[in-house]
């Protein structure tokens, strides 16, 4: 699942698609906090949240903030 996760990131981050791969970040967070791998979820929620504070979507980014303190060590 990472390696889809990250191949949507990489082709929205090409297409200017900022939303869809910040959103897919956050996804990501998800995954990788439920197998264990904190530090990493802990990058990748912080990833997504600072894209979606600077598009403005501060109802996306709240959830990218909550996620993100639940997996920081």
């Amino acid at each position: 699942a990472r390696t889809w996760f990250d191949q949507s990131i990489a082709t929205f981050d090409g297409m200017g698609a900022p939303f869809e791969a910040a959103r897919t970040q956050v996804e990501v967070a998800g995954l990788l906090s439920s197998t264990g791998h904190r530090d990493e979820a802990t990058a990748r929620a912080r990833a997504g949240l600072a894209t979606l504070r600077s598009l403005g979507l501060e109802s996306h980014a709240a959830h990218a903030a909550g996620l993100r303190q639940a997996t920081a060590p």
